[in-house]
């Protein structure tokens, strides 16, 4: 279960800013300026998809979330 504290539930707070910027912040590393890889896994027994991306230039994961399944 360690792995699944490294998951933290997104907030919409998070986002702020026009529509290009938010676009931007999602899909493009922070460390490089590349193009980040997105990847999910579903879990319908506990109503849950694990979101995570990274980079496959330099390395960096910046992104694993929960999402909760209504």
């Amino acid at each position: 279960m360690s792995k699944d504290s490294e998951y933290k539930i997104q907030m919409l707070e998070e986002f702020y800013g026009d529509a290009e910027v938010v676009k931007r912040g999602l899909e493009i590393c922070d460390i490089c300026g590349s193009k980040l890889v997105h990847g999910h896994m579903t879990d319908f027994d506990h109503l849950l998809v694990k979101e995570s991306a990274h980079c496959p230039e330099c390395g960096h994961n910046k992104r694993k979330y929960l999402h909760l399944i209504h």
